[in-house]
């Protein structure tokens, strides 16, 4: 029997996780996520679609794609007092699980019925930016909390967190609105349940479209900071190119 060998850097070793701060995380989370089911409620009530309830359903479980991103990106959340959600590849906490309903299914429902409405360039870019600006507001204080770390020094750090991840979290999203948008024949009859498997899917699509540059970089035994600059920058690129081409797709209006 042989056994698969793997170029990880080993994570981090000794962190406990921090009790008090994963309180406060875990409540903040529920209570925002309570305000995102109460919005997508009203969305169903208002449309008469089941499209929301879809969305934030499939964001819950696309939570089952945060241990394979936490392997490739070096994502380490300590293992000694941790409220687990789901353990796979390794245990991701139950805070996380929040997040994924309010970024991948809240925003996203949000950024759906805009574009639907009729959306310029322009506007899709600061739509894109709100992507960025909550995902630094989510990420930053958990990160200087302790609540998980960035390992195998990662390039182009800011107070902890690297700043390609925001194109390579906010590239499946938009590409979950632009299909939804552009495509809703593949979504007709019993295929709209088919839905539900989106946000996991696109998710997927932008974390490896867009990130494959910077993960192969920090993983790759003595890479120089060189390389790994490279590799960030590469993710940064190609993430805004893929942006680009889905601001295409989606985008109505003309700019004035």
């Amino acid at each position: 029997m042989t056994t698969a060998h793997f170029n990880l850097p080993p994570p981090p070793t000794g962190l406990v996780f921090p009790e008090i701060p994963q309180i406060y995380a875990t409540a903040g989370m529920w209570i925002v996520v309570a305000f995102v089911l109460g919005y997508a409620a009203r969305d169903t009530f208002r449309t008469r679609s089941p499209v929301a309830a879809l969305l934030i359903l499939g964001s819950a479980l696309a939570y089952l794609n945060e241990p394979i991103v936490d392997v490739l990106g070096l994502v380490y959340h300590p293992r000694p007092g941790q409220w687990s959600a789901l353990e796979t590849y390794g245990p991701v906490p139950l805070w996380g699980l929040g997040i994924y309903i309010i970024y991948f299914g809240g925003l996203t429902l949000a950024k759906l019925r805009l574009a639907e409405r009729g959306m310029s360039r322009r506007e899709f870019w600061i739509g894109a930016g709100a992507f960025f600006v909550v995902n630094l507001i989510a990420e930053l204080p958990l990160i200087q909390a302790g609540l998980y770390v960035y390992y195998g020094e990662p390039p182009l750090m800011f107070m902890g967190l690297p700043i390609y991840w925001l194109v390579v979290n906010a590239s499946g999203p938009l590409m979950c609105v632009a299909l939804l948008l552009r495509a809703p024949q593949l979504f007709t009859g019993w295929r709209t349940s088919l839905i539900v498997l989106l946000p996991m899917t696109t998710d997927a699509m932008g974390s490896i479209g867009a990130g494959w540059p910077a993960f192969t970089a920090i993983n790759t035994p003595g890479a120089s900071v060189a390389l790994k600059y490279l590799g960030a920058f590469g993710t940064i690129g190609i993430g805004l190119l893929l942006m680009d081409g889905l601001s295409r797709l989606t985008c109505t209006k003309v700019d004035a």
